[in-house]
């Protein structure tokens, strides 16, 4: 029997807890070799999950690196995930990570996730949302607006400055999939 899935159920957005390491590794085993798996050999692959989603390093990221995790729900399947945390500016948050299913890209799902944060870290006085360089997110035409119309829309007067370090001709613009 086929589990077919319902194309009105309900999205949410919930806090993750050590609970979801499961969860948020099986997510990236899923995401990245489709994001990453024509610009990373295979080996190097293997290496980055392990490294950033092995059940040490995320709890590593949750507790001791106070990372916040967010895991985005269509019904009760998780379909993407983000990760912020502070820095030792006031007022300046870091996106760590922000991935949404595959099968669930190009539906405005990555700007949802973003709206999320940006009112998350906004009541706790941030004012900007930093990207590392290189984020895949970074050049995609539709995440970029989403930059744009998120913080006019939760930042009308400038006090929101979001801003990447990354140079858009460098990323091939296949991995835009990271975001949406």
């Amino acid at each position: 029997m086929t589990n077919v899935k319902k194309m009105d159920e309900p999205l949410s957005i919930r806090q993750a807890d050590p609970d979801d390491i499961n969860t948020i590794g099986f997510l990236a085993q899923q995401i990245w070799p489709v994001t990453y798996g024509e610009i990373l050999a295979a080996e190097q692959l293997r290496y980055m999950l392990k490294l950033f989603y092995s059940p040490a390093s995320l709890r590593r990221q949750m507790i001791d690196d106070h990372h916040q995790f967010v895991i985005l729900e269509q019904g009760e399947e998780a379909i993407g995930f983000a990760s912020w945390s502070k820095t030792r500016e006031k007022g300046v948050c870091k996106l760590h990570k922000l991935y949404v299913m595959p099968g669930q890209q190009g539906k405005g799902l990555g700007r949802t996730l973003l709206q999320y944060i940006l009112a998350d870290i906004r009541p706790a006085g941030g004012k900007k949302l930093q990207a590392p360089p290189g984020m895949t997110l970074l050049p995609c035409a539709s995440v970029n607006h989403a930059f744009a119309a998120i913080a006019r829309l939760f930042y009308p007067h400038a006090s929101l400055a979001v801003w990447a370090q990354a140079q858009a001709a460098s990323v091939a613009h296949r991995s835009c999939g990271s975001a949406e």
